[in-house]
């Protein structure tokens, strides 16, 4: 009862165990190589956050609602739009608009009647319960 050897281009064979580990570029064809930027990164934690954050205190037929999970939303897209654009110039201008939304973002927070809203619910959560919304 002798074990049976694959056949030599079978996918068991040496051929799979001599792959090489796949480096950072490599592996960026699984994923997008703006996901290791920290102003993506961030950017989808505000972008999270400002949802949970409209959702619960502020009317969804609210223009005000609509404006901030736009502006949230335009950070990333942009961020992730530039990493991909093909010249220098274009990435420039593109973090720019990202700069110009999260602006525009923290404008709107820091509006009387939206900071009201934001006091509220740190004093409901506290700042580790706002940082536990998010899973």
């Amino acid at each position: 009862m002798g074990s049976k050897i694959p056949p030599k281009n079978s996918p068991n064979t040496l051929n799979t165990l001599n792959k090489k580990p796949k480096t950072m570029q490599e592996d960026q064809t699984n994923r997008p190589g703006y996901e290791y930027l920290s102003a993506y990164q961030l950017g989808k934690v505000i972008q999270d956050l400002t949802v949970i954050f409209c959702d619960r205190f502020i009317s969804k037929k609210s223009r005000t609602h609509d404006q901030m999970i736009q502006a949230a939303r335009s950070n990333s897209q942009n961020v992730a739009e530039g990493y991909t654009a093909e010249s220098l110039k274009s990435y420039i201008f593109l973090t720019g608009v990202a700069h110009g939304s999260n602006e525009e973002l923290t404008k709107i927070f820091f509006a009387k009647e939206t900071c009201q809203f934001g006091i509220k619910m740190i004093q409901e959560l506290g700042y580790l319960g706002i940082l536990g919304l998010l899973g």
